[in-house]
């Protein structure tokens, strides 16, 4: 791990320990040696997590308990025991509909700016909790994203880069509401409850559970609210260019391929009109009777 500590993220360094601190934890004061394949697939079978973590937690593992082996620590390949678990295939995007969105709106009380905020404008939960006033520029109706705050440490986008974000109507008149509740914060977004700032984004997730509940619409993933956005301007016939730039996704091919279901139905109706606007012909029927 020593080897690779100054290639990571101090937020992935901390993962990678705590995730190395939960197999220690369970292994007691075994040396490396000592661990035998029956100690690992036990502990791995204990674990009851969702695949996504699970294959985050153990992948430091498998590649100390590699790195091991190639150094001679250990006699075989312990690393070769680790099993990553198959991800459930899911339909892709779940976006809300237009009634959705406005019954979730009116139900979400003092989270409502930070969910207009969110549907309007596809930032990730991650981008907007560590969004500050210095980036919202409320004249040109723009932010500038360029940090995303995760487990309580801020850090660069997923993608590593910094982008502009364009502002609808809706989204501006958000951010101008919040102006006025945030105060003198830095941070554009506060724990409604605290008034501290949000150090992850477990609060709007649960928030967005509840809000969801008490709307009666459909469960889904606080994430939605970003995929609800990049539909809603496909809708509109927004160019898919224009709206992966705003998403920031680090290629257009990867937007292609989430979004191409909504892309398609769009372009399958332009082509249609295309026969129309040549059809100038008008074909009229005499209306049969019904009892001919």
């Amino acid at each position: 791990l020593l080897i690779v500590t100054q290639t990571l993220a101090k937020t992935t360094l901390r993962e990678y320990r705590n995730s190395l601190g939960r197999f220690r934890d369970a292994w007691g004061s075994k040396r490396l040696t000592e661990i035998t394949a029956a100690d690992i697939i036990t502990t791995l079978a204990s674990i009851d997590l969702a695949a996504k973590s699970f294959n985050n937690i153990v992948s430091p593992l498998r590649a100390l308990l590699s790195m091991a082996y190639r150094m001679g620590k250990t006699r075989t390949d312990l690393s070769l025991h680790i099993t990553q678990r198959k991800k459930e295939q899911t339909d892709g995007p779940d976006p809300l509909t237009h009634q959705e969105i406005e019954r979730v709106l009116d139900t979400a009380g003092d989270w409502r700016n930070y969910f207009e905020v969110a549907i309007y404008t596809g930032m990730r939960p991650s981008e907007q909790i560590a969004l500050s006033w210095g980036d919202v520029d409320m004249i040109a109706g723009s932010i500038t994203i360029k940090t995303a705050r995760v487990r309580g440490m801020d850090k660069s986008t997923k993608t590593s880069a910094v982008r502009t974000v364009w502002l609808s109507i809706r989204g501006l008149e958000a951010l101008k509401r919040q102006r006025q509740i945030s105060g003198f914060s830095d941070w554009v977004f506060v724990n409604p409850v605290s008034g501290s700032r949000l150090s992850d984004t477990q609060p709007p997730s649960d928030a967005w559970k509840r809000i969801l509940k008490l709307a009666s619409v459909r469960a889904r993933d606080a994430r939605q609210t970003r995929h609800t956005y990049a539909t809603l301007m496909l809708m509109v016939d927004a160019k898919p260019s224009f709206v992966s730039r705003q998403l920031g996704h680090s290629t257009a091919q990867m937007f292609f391929k989430t979004y191409s279901k909504w892309i398609d139905s769009e372009d399958d109706k332009r082509e249609v009109a295309k026969l129309d606007a040549t059809n100038n012909v008008t074909i009229k029927t005499k209306p049969r009777r019904i009892n001919e």
